[in-house]
């Protein structure tokens, strides 16, 4: 780089600016939603010097790159800190350092294994060997997920210290010695598990996973996520093995599930029953309702969404805003789901609609959310139950899901506010009261949204 210091001042000064201007910071938004997501976009604006020294340099490029569009700021001309071969290099790299855009990978989804047996439905059994295993680790497509592993290792992100991150707790001697095994021919050959996720799949079907009965072949389709559920360590020493000994055989049987990740939590817990089930998970180890699967589908696709649901109950400080089982049972009680069909479409349509929610009101729900919740009951855990029903209401009468952003600012959401008094939703010191659910639901259902119906044949 030519000055990384002058970028680095440039970037924190041109943030600044974008505190006291929201056109801009809804426009620096949209602009730089493909690289940064909107939540760690306010968290620069409103506290530039304490993450931009601290961040990656293609994340102070991109910042860069986008405020220069949005103000076209001479100051923040990328030429001026960067090479043409350095931008070049930028531009064209995953977000993932391993793998470059133009590097083919091992294994490319779909992928057909052969000489599957189906156990049930959703439950399938091959013998694969380690090399293909590793393939797909080596290729991003097999991938450690926390949400259906018990334990992870919580550790600060390096490119931003505020930020902790989950990842996968390993024995390194324990891999060392299923290495060592794996070497000396004595490796067991026991069964690892992989869960394809259910509602991952880009096929137009909706399928993860195609079971052909008369050629036993089980067909991983396109943009599948694969997790691994059980056999993570085994994993890890086979890979290491073959790196040292390239054409080691290593034989598994491979257990290759097609569950939520409710499904696959459940399944793991059953696998290692002589550890006690965290109480905060006791509800989606246990529930097979499609409210569960949307809920989990909207948290895997929105992630400004999943940072801010908890599985217990709000501290007055706690920046979170509601609870998985608040969230759940508003689905349940708003939406008839039948099939996992209706599911998918069910999670979607709420992804758009939170992202709207979240994005025209983003000081609310992605900035400093206790304290905003001092004064206005706007992103406290039992609005949500009244967003699910609007989210509902607006889907029934087709109404624009950018009206949102107007039906939103029309509701007084004050602690003061007398008809949430009169109608219960708070006390009259301005508390939430702890039958506030219904009654928030009761008032979001009688909102008169008649200027936002569009007219029959009317577009």
């Amino acid at each position: 780089m030519k000055n990384k210091e002058l970028l680095i001042e440039a970037v924190i000064e041109n943030l600044e600016k974008f505190q006291s201007e929201k056109k801009l910071r809804n426009e620096l938004k949209v602009e730089s939603i493909e690289h940064i997501s909107p939540g760690d976009l306010l968290k620069y604006i409103k506290a530039p010097q304490d993450y931009i020294p601290n961040l990656d340099i293609s994340t102070i490029y991109y910042l860069a790159k986008y405020m220069n569009v949005v103000k076209a700021d001479t100051s923040l001309q990328l030429d001026k800190y960067f090479t043409a071969r350095e931008i070049k290099e930028i531009e064209t790299t995953y977000d993932d350092e391993s793998l470059s855009r133009t590097e083919k990978a091992p294994i490319e989804l779909p992928y057909t294994f052969h000489n599957v047996i189906k156990v049930g439905e959703g439950d399938y059994i091959l013998k694969t060997t380690g090399r293909i295993m590793t393939d797909f680790m080596n290729s991003h497509i097999l991938q450690y997920n926390q949400e259906t592993q018990r334990e992870a290792r919580m550790v600060r992100d390096r490119n931003d210290p505020n930020n902790i991150i989950p990842v996968p707790k390993v024995n390194k001697k324990s891999v060392r010695e299923i290495s060592k095994l794996a070497k000396e021919g004595k490796l067991i050959q026991t069964v690892i598990t992989w869960n394809a996720r259910l509602g991952s799949t880009d096929d137009e079907d909706g399928e993860e996973l195609i079971y052909n009965e008369e050629d036993l072949t089980l067909t991983v389709t396109n943009g599948t996520l694969l997790d691994v559920v059980d056999g993570y360590h085994r994993l890890q020493g086979v890979s290491m093995a073959l790196n040292e000994v390239p054409d080691l055989e290593v034989n598994f049987k491979l257990n290759i599930l097609n569950f939520s990740q409710s499904q696959a939590k459940k399944y793991f817990a059953q696998l290692n029953t002589y550890n006690p089930v965290s109480k905060a998970r006791v509800r989606e180890l246990s529930e097979e309702d499609f409210n569960d699967f949307v809920l989990n589908f909207i948290m895997n696709e929105f992630n400004d969404f999943k940072e801010r649901i908890t599985h217990r109950g709000i501290a007055p400080r706690q920046d979170a805003l509601t609870t998985y089982s608040t969230l759940s049972d508003a689905i349940k009680n708003n939406f008839e789901i039948n099939n996992k069909a209706e599911a998918i479409k069910t999670g979607r349509y709420l992804i758009k609609f939170f992202k709207e929610l979240f994005y025209s009101f983003p000081d609310q729900f992605l900035g400093d959310i206790a304290s905003v919740r001092r004064n206005s009951l706007i992103n406290t855990s039992s609005m949500f139950v009244g967003y699910v029903t609007l989210a509902k209401i607006m889907q029934d009468n087709d109404i624009e899901l950018d009206n949102i952003t107007e039906i939103i600012s029309d509701i007084d959401f004050s602690r003061e506010n007398k008809e949430f008094i009169k109608l219960g939703i708070i006390d009259n010191k301005g508390k939430i009261t702890t039958d506030s659910k219904t009654k928030v639901a009761a008032y979001f259902a009688k909102l008169n949204l008649d200027n936002y119906v569009k007219e029959k044949g009317v577009k």
